[in-house]
This record gives C-alpha cells, structure tokens and sequence, in this order.
C-alpha cells in the first residue's frame, strides 16, 4: 500500500496509509453499523405485516454505496440480525451514475410531492423564526 499525506483540519500528518480513513470507516463499522441499524429499526418500527416486505426490498444508494464491498458487508451483517424466517435482500442500482444520484433524485421527488411542500421553509422564514420554524411546520 503506498502512503501519502493525511490532512485533518489542524494538520498534515506524511506518511499515512491512503486508505487509513475508509478502512477504519469500514472496520469500526460506524458507517455500516447506521446502515444496518436504521435498516433494522425502520423495518420493526413500522407494521409486522410490512416487515416481510421491508425485509426483502432493501435498496442501497447515495454515494457511500460505491465502497468496494459495502453492499455485501451489509447483507452479511444483516444477515445476522435478521430473523431467519424472513427473506433478505438488499439491492442497488446497477450503474455508478443511479447509486450515486438515486437518494437526490428521491429527495427530488418528494420534495416537489405538494404534500410535502406544505413543510417548505424559505430562508427568509428561518432567517426570521429560527429554527423553530423548523419544529412548527414539520412536527
């Protein structure tokens, strides 16, 4: 592995693994360990009935989604903390462009949805109320 400098917010620190930064991301698990934990609470917060499907239609974006192996560490792990009478399946896009894009192109679409714009808040408002608007208009 071939080593180069780290750059934190107060230093420069040669001679450091490149890949010191993603690895313990992975190896800590601190990223995989919110997916898998969200996948897990989201899917046992909403109806039993829905947990099947919830279950077997997981789907992998945004632009974290492009580690090398995150998808199967993700499955493998759940793997574990699924229940074996459910069917697990996590996907994601085919293509670079779809996994990177997809959680912007959602938020696309729900934020142009007019239920949602109800909870619209223009800077000018917040600028005025604070972020107390925040918790009047999306509570």
């Amino acid at each position: 592995m071939s080593t180069s400098k780290l750059i934190t917010w107060n230093e420069v620190v040669e001679g450091v693994d490149r890949f010191t930064y993603l690895g313990s991301l992975i190896n800590l698990g601190v990223l995989l360990m919110l997916a898998e934990t969200l996948a897990v609470r989201q899917a046992w917060l909403i109806f039993t009935d829905l947990n099947v499907s919830l279950y077997s239609n997981i789907i992998v974006v945004g632009g974290n989604s492009l580690i090398t192996g995150f998808t199967d560490r993700l499955q493998r792990d759940l793997n574990i903390k699924t229940p074996p009478s459910m069917r697990l399946k996590v996907n994601f896009p085919s293509t670079t462009a779809e996994r990177r894009y997809s959680s912007w192109i959602g938020g696309s679409i729900l934020g142009s949805l007019g239920t949602f714009q109800q909870m619209w808040i223009s800077s000018q408002e917040y600028n005025e109320l604070g972020k107390g608007c925040v918790d009047k208009k999306c509570a």
